[in-house]
């Protein structure tokens, strides 16, 4: 049957797509553009995001729409019955899979997931297809009687058309049910668009379809195709003003690229002498120039506005930030002078207090004995305090100065060990000390005063927030490191409070109750020294209650 088109002497279709047998160029016209269009968007969506449900639900309705417009393009230009028969008949399909992707894009658009249920209901709308459209249902006949190149579409058309009208609806009430819903008029405006923008779409592609059918006038299906670019112009301000399908999208690009393909098209037909197809490109394309260019002012407005306001922001935190230095560092440098100037009378005070614990002023009366023991421990603890805030003055200003020599930390632990072992008497709480001989462990190059200040105060934090019950200091030689533990059964912290730790001013949730002087600073010291000096510092606990182990790591440098 395919020599038919030598009778009728009809052209041979080059690439299936370019023949005189196209009686109107604006037939190129319809179907090129809306395709190049819905080619570039779903491509773009896919590329810059393809695990998004959204992206990909409207990936397939560009697809999809893309196929069909291809395909109809073989329609108007082959000569051969056979291809035509094929590919009217396949186009089936892509007719009824355009609306029910169209669907799934709505309810994801909508509900941000994909729906099961609604999955297999548009499944469901298929079968009919997979049953009869290799039948007469599909196809009745195909004309060839008067070289005309038409088929007599079956029952299953119009099953199809009633489908696509009965989605139409749905999305309709379903974007409507959903917006009267929301509460957020933002949304609401972005629903009443989008629902605007797919409508467009599908009514102008059904109008074209089922009017053609009606009237056996085809010609009407590629008035239809221009709801893409209608469609473009939505899904484009959509992306820009409600930032949709999770792209970052210039609606410039966007625009100006369709704009230049309308335009453009237009070359084609200018030699045509067809003076009313002329009119209507140049009253389309007007059309949605007129679109186009209010969406493109409009974005450029923005654009403009969002950078002079991102520039005055910026310029506003640069004089911010310019000002924070100033005044963190006048706080340094404020903390430094005092912190200097009152460790001079704090040493003579803790000196005097001495000096009349030991007798050298002659004894003491009873009552006055208890006093001066209180005001050595206060004068301890503030003596502490003005060392910390002069470390960390120092760490902040870069300072902070390192006395490194060779440090055995069985040699520290000793040394401490004499110092706290009176203090856990007083307390009535357990401590032990598992240290290993000197000479066992190897030596690093330490500052050993920081060190000693470090283990003391993860200690003494031990003994304080321990009511009863023991503390354990331990150091152990691993194959990598030397590592110090102190552990305790005393108050211990929650998984929460583990963060904020080694921050400063940080002390724990319940920590008054067992010390009420505490600054929340030793820890934080602590840490920066120990890092300062290539350790690590760590602690854990099993929650509140429950006691807690600080760890002070060293790594061991090994000869490779």
């Amino acid at each position: 049957m395919d020599n038919i088109g030598d009778l009728c002497h009809w052209d041979s279709a080059k690439f299936f797509l370019f023949s005189g047998n196209v009686f109107d160029p604006l037939i190129y016209y319809s179907h090129f553009a809306p395709l190049i269009v819905s080619l570039l968007i779903g491509g773009f969506v896919l590329y810059t995001n393809w695990k998004s449900v959204e992206n990909l639900a409207l990936f397939f309705v560009m697809i999809f729409f893309s196929f069909w417009v291809l395909i109809d393009s073989v329609l108007w230009a082959s000569e051969k019955p056979s291809v035509i028969m094929f590919v009217w008949s396949v186009q089936i399909f892509l007719d009824l899979l355009i609306y029910a992707a169209a669907a799934l894009f709505t309810f994801v658009f909508i509900k941000k997931r994909i729906s099961f249920s609604l999955l297999m209901i548009l499944f469901l709308f298929f079968i009919p297809l997979f049953l009869f459209s290799s039948s007469h249902f599909n196809l009745e006949y195909f004309d060839v009687t008067n070289c005309d190149r038409e088929a007599s579409e079956g029952f299953l058309w119009n099953y199809v058309y009633t489908v696509e009208t009965f989605l139409i609806v749905w999305i309709f009430v379903f974007v409507l049910s959903a917006s009267f819903k929301e509460t957020d008029r933002t949304i609401k405006r972005k629903y009443y668009f989008f629902l605007a923008g797919i409508l467009s779409l599908l009514v102008a592609f059904s109008f074209g379809n089922i009017v053609g059918n009606f009237t056996e006038n085809w010609s009407y299906g590629q008035y239809g195709l221009f709801g893409m670019p209608v469609f473009s112009v939505f899904l484009s301000y959509l992306v820009v003003r409600y930032r949709i399908l999770s792209v970052k999208l210039i609606a410039t690009q966007v625009l100006v690229i369709a704009l230049v393909i309308l335009i453009g098209s237009q070359l084609f037909f200018i030699n045509t002498g067809k003076i009313l197809l002329i009119f209507i490109l140049t009253s389309i394309t007007f059309i949605l120039a007129v679109i186009f260019g209010i969406l493109l002012i409009r974005s450029v407005n923005n654009e403009v506005r969002r950078k002079e306001e991102l520039q005055r922001l910026t310029d506003d935190l640069a004089e911010a930030n310019a000002e924070l230095r100033r005044l963190d560092e006048s706080k340094t440098e404020f903390i430094s002078i005092a912190s200097h100037q009152l460790r001079t009378p704090l040493s003579a005070i803790k000196g005097f207090v001495a000096l009349l614990a030991d007798g050298s002023y002659g004894t003491l009366p009873k009552t006055a004995e208890d006093i001066v023991k209180r005001v050595s421990i206060a004068t301890e603890r503030l003596i502490r305090l003005v060392e910390n805030l002069l470390n960390i003055s120092r760490m902040e200003a870069g300072r902070l100065e390192y006395r490194y020599t060779e440090v055995d930390f069985s040699d520290v632990l000793f040394e401490l060990r004499d110092s706290f072992s009176v203090l856990a008497s007083e307390k009535e709480v357990v401590i032990s000390f598992d240290i290993p001989e000197r000479g066992v462990m190897p030596c690093f190059l330490l500052d050993r005063d920081k060190m000693i200040e470090v283990i003391s105060n993860l200690i003494d934090n031990a003994l304080k927030y321990t009511p009863h019950g023991f503390v354990r200091v331990r150091a152990e030689l691993l194959y990598d490191a030397v590592r110090i533990s102190v552990t305790d059964t005393g108050m211990g912290f929650s998984p929460e409070m583990k963060p904020l730790l080694f921050q400063k001013f940080s002390r724990g949730r319940h920590a008054e109750r067992f010390d009420t002087n505490g600054s929340g600073l030793g820890l934080y010291v602590g840490k920066r020294m120990v890092e300062a000096q290539g350790g690590k510092i760590w602690a854990t606990s099993e929650g509140e209650g429950k006691g807690s182990s600080f760890f002070v790591s060293f790594p061991i440098k090994r000869a490779e």
